[in-house]
């Protein structure tokens, strides 16, 4: 009972000081002049609340292939990493990438490219036929 009357008190004199102080801040602000307003968190201490989610199989592809990796296959998904392999630079990779930011976490070598080894000095290629 007695909450409810101060709370009633409280309303009415806010009713009341409300539209006045409106009145006079409505006089110092031009209306062409922006008001620039701060939002802040509902929480305390810089608490942010991010909900990281799985990405889909194709959002990893397409930022492996935005990395330079080419012939990306999905091989599986275990403990919050997909299980990927792919072509790279070096040659054909397995990649462990993080399934929630798309990040690669862990690349292997399978198989890579070769190039035709050459040794140092000048090479004579002669050819009978």
């Amino acid at each position: 009972m007695k909450k409810t009357a101060v709370s009633a008190a409280l309303l009415a004199a806010a009713m009341v000081i409300t539209p006045a102080a409106a009145k006079d801040t409505s006089r110092l602000i031009d209306r062409d002049q922006k008001v620039s307003t701060v939002l802040v968190h509902h929480k305390k201490r810089g608490h942010v609340a991010r909900h990281y989610h799985i990405l889909p199989r194709h959002i990893i592809v397409r930022s492996l292939y935005r990395k330079g990796y080419r012939n990306v296959k999905v091989v599986g998904f275990n403990k919050g990493h997909y299980r990927v392999r792919a072509n790279g630079y070096r040659g054909r990779v397995a990649l462990r990438v993080n399934a929630r930011n798309g990040a690669v976490v862990h690349r292997r070598l399978i198989r890579p490219y070769y190039s035709h080894p050459r040794k140092p000095g000048i090479h004579l290629h002669w050819r009978l036929y």
